[in-house]
């Protein structure tokens, strides 16, 4: 199951923390799935953070860490989840329906 079969638009993808915050303001997205571990010197948690800051968009993060401090880390965030890797496509898709059923 991929996102886009579902119905969902994709916004432009990016590879570093500092292309996702230029995306996101550009494109104001409903939502950001992203990976903690970006290339660049910014990871996806200090990206989302100022994404949530400027825009207030739910985040999603994708992850094979899960360690406490991660988790911490992820958990400062406001409105963020993470899902982790292995990623199954029947997760995503639920997690994205329960963000948008709490914002109705």
């Amino acid at each position: 199951m991929s996102l886009k079969k579902n119905g969902y638009d994709i916004c432009t993808l990016a590879s570093t923390g500092e292309d996702a915050i230029l995306i996101a303001d550009d494109e104001i997205p409903n939502l950001v799935i992203m990976d903690i571990n970006l290339a660049g010197k910014m990871d996806g948690i200090k990206a989302a953070g100022i994404i949530r800051c400027k825009h207030n968009i739910p985040i999603i993060f994708l992850t094979g860490y899960s360690d406490a401090e991660m988790i911490e880390k992820i958990d400062t965030i406001e409105n963020a989840i993470y899902i982790k890797k292995p990623i199954d496509p029947e997760i995503i898709h639920y997690e994205i329906k329960k963000i948008f059923e709490k914002e109705l």
